[in-house]
């Protein structure tokens, strides 16, 4: 429920609190700011320490989070919430995860099996929360959260192992390698020629999207007039497909090709929705937007996960997992006053002409270095 929450129920507390869009593109910034700075260093965390505290720790900051806005009555105490996010990095825990239990051959396949887990999560969370801030008001619904994320710090605590990384005599981690704030591990895997490449190939497929993303709640509650209610049920809908996607696209795709066309496909898929999020007047122009746009960005995202860390060292799992979080958040940065001045001077309908044609000069990236992917 963390994301429909974050950009979608949120926004409702924004609108009851007299938030403006050019504040609400204040608080996108500051929380991906606080997890930009936050991202590498949770995955160093998690290398040292192990699965299970990084997931606890990442469950009780978004526990925080949300109780925290379930008491906010301004602006300022908006804001104030986005500080224990600097350690919730909950999805970034998962892969580091399934990354140290899986070889390179299963990986990609079953990363594309935790993305399924993660949309029925979300998919119940949307109709509950839905409900919630339609009947009691977002109060409710935050403080409902707040006690989902303590339950499954306990769940984490209870199932996930200690340490999943299998070490080996002189595998182990050195004491030096043991600090967690130590930039020039970090920094390591940058100087590997593998990992920049498909980090600055993520930054460009995300960035495209984003800019759409960011504004999106606002498209669909102003100019379509979506309610809450039947807001939750559109997010419903939408990870509907994505279990459906994952399943039985997705999972048979990574299965039996490579790196390299599948992600050529999912920046072509990106570009087709982009196109259609420019021509956008109906409500079901949404729904057709949504589900052609949700194969493109699931597509991308297994690929890139599996080919980020098959770049890396089995013991820097985690740490190259915070730097593709480094990257999304990076763009969080960056794109709300893209998103905003575009949304607030031009319109709605330019954000899709702008997504399509930075999707389609990836397309032609990867194109030209296709071998590099072989």
């Amino acid at each position: 429920m963390k994301l429909n929450l974050r950009i979608l129920y949120f926004q409702y507390l924004a609108k009851r609190l007299e938030i403006s869009n050019t504040l609400w593109g204040h608080i996108i910034t500051t929380t991906a700011l606080l997890q930009f700075l936050g991202g590498p260093l949770f995955g160093r965390f998690g290398d040292v320490y192990g699965g299970r505290l990084s997931l606890t720790l990442s469950c009780v900051a978004m526990a925080t989070w949300a109780a925290m806005l379930s008491v906010s009555n301004s602006f300022q105490g908006v804001l104030l919430s986005t500080v224990p996010l600097v350690f919730s990095h909950v999805p970034t825990a998962h892969q580091m995860v399934i990354s140290d239990v899986t070889d390179d051959a299963s990986r990609s396949v079953e990363l594309g099996a935790l993305r399924v887990s993660m949309p029925v999560g979300s998919m119940i969370g949307s109709a509950i929360g839905g409900m919630l801030t339609e009947t009691y008001g977002t109060t409710t619904t935050f403080m409902f959260t707040a006690m989902l994320s303590c339950v499954s710090a306990v769940l984490n605590w209870m199932y996930i192992p200690i340490q999943t990384k299998q070490y080996r005599g002189h595998n182990r981690l050195s004491p030096k390698k043991r600090q967690i704030f130590n930039i020039h591990e970090i920094a390591r895997l940058l100087k590997i020629p593998a990992v920049a490449h498909i980090l600055w190939i993520n930054f460009a497929f995300i960035m495209a999207n984003i800019i759409i993303q960011n504004s999106f709640p606002i498209i669909v509650r102003d100019t379509f007039g979506m309610g809450p209610q039947e807001a939750g049920m559109f997010t419903m809908y939408s990870n509907i497909f994505t279990v459906v996607f994952q399943m039985f696209a997705i999972r048979p795709l990574t299965r039996r090709y490579k790196d390299y066309p599948l992600m050529l496909l999912a920046s072509l898929v990106l570009t087709a929705a982009c196109g259609i999020a420019s021509a956008m007047t109906e409500r079901w122009h949404l729904y057709l937007f949504v589900v052609i746009r949700i194969f493109g960005v699931y597509l991308r995202n297994t690929v890139i996960e599996a080919a980020l860390s098959k770049a890396s060292p089995p013991d820097d799992t985690g740490a190259v997992m915070g730097l593709g979080a480094m990257v999304l958040h990076l763009t969080q940065i960056v794109s709300p006053p893209i998103s905003a001045y575009i949304l607030d001077h031009v319109g709605y309908r330019f954000l899709g002409v702008t997504g399509a044609t930075m999707t389609a000069m990836v397309a032609g990236f990867i194109l030209l270095t296709k071998d590099e992917f072989r």
